[in-house]
C-alpha cells in the first residue's frame, strides 16, 4: 500500500463520524444560493435554509472541531489587503570568490578520510578531514623529521628570546628564528599522533564542494586536498526581460524557491537581505535579460551556486484579496479553494487567481471579503473530499 493510500485511509478512518451543523444566517452571508429543484431526499438533520444552486455544491465536506485540530487543519478570515505584485524570473544563486577556502597536504604521504567526508557534505570548522600517514613511504618517516625540525626551531627560539630582550640579538635575527619556527609548525601540520600521522582539519565551516583525494591515494606537501565553500551569505543574480524594464526601479527585494524538493520558499528579507547597488541599464552580454543583483544570509536549504526559481517583489500596492500559495490547488487547469462554511462544514470553491507572488497569491474572483479559507493543512481537506464517505443521515436520490 503506498503512502497516499495510507494517508487517505487514515483520514477517512479519523473523519468517522461525520457531522454538520449548518448556521443559516452565516452561510446565507456567504452564499446566495437559490434552486427549485424537485429532490427525493432523505436527511438525518436540518439543513437551516441553505440553498444550493447544483447538486455539486450540496456535497459539503464535513469535518468536526476535533478533527480538525488533530490534522492541524485551520481557516483564516481574508480580507482586502495591501498587495505588492510580482514578476517570476529565473535567477542564479552565487556563492562569493572570498568564500572557497583550500585544504592543502601539510606533509607528504599516504591519506585516510574519515566516513563522514565526501563531496557535498558539510563541515564544522576545526572537522578533521584527511589523515596523512608518512611512516611507509620511501625515505622514512617524513613526520620525525618535521617534528625534529620545529622541536630545533622552538628551541632556537627559547634560546634568544631573553637575548633578544637585553639587546644582545638584533630584532631581524630574532624574527628569522621565529618565522623558521613558525614555518617547521605549519609543514608539521595541526597535530600529530604517536603512530606519525598528521591531521589535516577544515579551516572553516562550510560545504566540502570538491575532493581530490581518496583513501590510500599518495600526497605531496602543499598538494590540494579539497575545497570547502562557506554559502553562509551567498549573491542572487535574477534575470529580469526587457519588457519589465519600466518595473526595474520598483523591484525591492525577492522571494526565492530553492532546488531542494519540499524545501519551503523564502523572502530574502528575512536573512538580511537586499539589493545591490548598480548600474542596471547594462545588458548582459549573453541573452537579452537585465541582471538584478542581491545579497542575503543562507536559511541552510541551499547548498552551493545553481539556478532556482526567483519572484521579484515590487514595490506598487493595491488592495486585495490575498491567500497563502500553499491553499491553492489546481485540477485541470482549474484553481480551487476550500472555505470554511462554519464549524465542522467545507465548501470545494472554484476562484480565479490573478498575481502569483511566490509565497502568496492574489484573488481577483470567486471569494468575498471576510470568508474563511483553509490555509493549513489543505491535504486533509482535499483528502476528506476524495474519501467517498457520506454523511450520516444522507440518502440521495437524485
Amino acid at each position: 500500500m503506498n503512502k497516499i493510500s495510507i494517508l487517505s485511509l487514515f483520514v477517512s478512518c479519523m473523519l468517522l463520524p461525520w457531522s454538520c451543523h449548518n448556521n443559516s444566517e452565516k452561510n446565507e452571508l456567504a452564499h446566495d444560493h437559490h434552486h427549485d429543484h424537485s429532490h427525493e431526499h432523505e436527511h438525518g438533520h436540518d439543513h437551516g435554509g441553505h440553498f444550493h444552486e447544483s447538486e455539486e455544491e450540496e456535497d459539503a465536506i464535513n469535518i468536526s472541531p476535533e478533527k480538525a485540530e488533530k490534522l492541524g487543519i485551520e481557516a483564516t478570515p481574508i480580507n482586502y489587503e495591501n498587495y505588492s505584485g510580482s514578476i517570476k524570473v529565473t535567477g542564479e544563486i552565487i556563492a562569493p570568490p572570498s568564500s572557497r577556502r583550500v585544504i592543502s597536504a601539510t606533509a607528504p604521504g599516504i591519506v585516510t578520510l574519515p566516513n563522514s567526508v565526501s563531496p557535498g557534505k558539510k563541515v564544522g570548522a576545526g572537522q578533521l578531514i584527511a589523515s596523512i600517514s608518512s611512516a611507509e613511504i620511501a625515505g622514512g618517516n617524513v613526520l620525525s623529521e618535521l617534528s625534529l625540525r620545529y622541536d630545533a626551531a622552538k628551541r632556537e627560539v627559547e634560546r634568544l628570546t631573553p637575548l633578544h630582550e637585553k639587546g644582545v640579538v638584533s630584532t631581524k635575527e630574532y624574527n628569522r628564528a621565529v618565522t623558521e619556527m613558525e614555518s617547521a609548525r605549519a609543514a608539521l601540520g595541526n597535530k600529530q599522533s604517536g603512530d606519525g600521522v598528521i591531521e589535516v582539519k577544515a579551516p572553516v565551516g562550510g560545504t566540502l564542494s570538491s575532493l581530490y583525494a581518496g583513501n590510500g591515494d599518495y600526497v605531496e606537501a602543499g598538494q590540494v586536498i579539497g575545497v570547502i565553500g562557506d554559502n553562509s551569505l551567498l549573491t542572487l543574480k535574477a534575470d529580469l526581460p526587457r519588457r519589465y524594464h519600466s518595473k526595474e526601479s520598483q523591484i525591492r527585494t525577492a522571494y526565492i524557491i530553492p532546488p531542494c524538493g519540499d524545501c519551503p520558499g523564502f523572502v530574502i528579507e528575512d536573512y538580511n537581505g537586499k539589493r545591490l547597488d548598480g548600474d542596471i541599464s547594462v545588458k548582459d552580454s549573453k541573452s537579452s535579460f537585465l541582471p538584478i543583483y542581491f545579497t542575503f544570509n543562507n536559511p541552510g536549504s541551499i547548498e552551493g551556486s545553481g539556478y532556482v526559481d526567483v519572484y521579484l517583489k515590487l514595490d506598487e500596492k493595491k488592495n486585495a484579496l490575498v491567500v497563502p500559495s500553499e491553499s491553492l490547488v489546481e485540477e485541470q487547469g482549474q484553481w480551487w479553494l476550500y472555505v470554511k462554511l462554519d464549524e465542522d462544514c467545507y465548501e470545494k470553491r472554484a476562484v480565479k487567481p490573478g498575481n502569483f507572488g511566490g509565497d502568496v497569491v492574489e484573488i481577483v474572483s470567486g471569494l468575498n471579503p471576510g470568508e474563511e479559507v483553509v490555509t493549513k493543512g489543505v491535504t486533509f481537506v482535499k483528502l476528506a473530499e476524495n474519501s467517498g464517505v457520506i454523511p450520516e443521515g444522507h440518502s440521495h436520490s437524485h
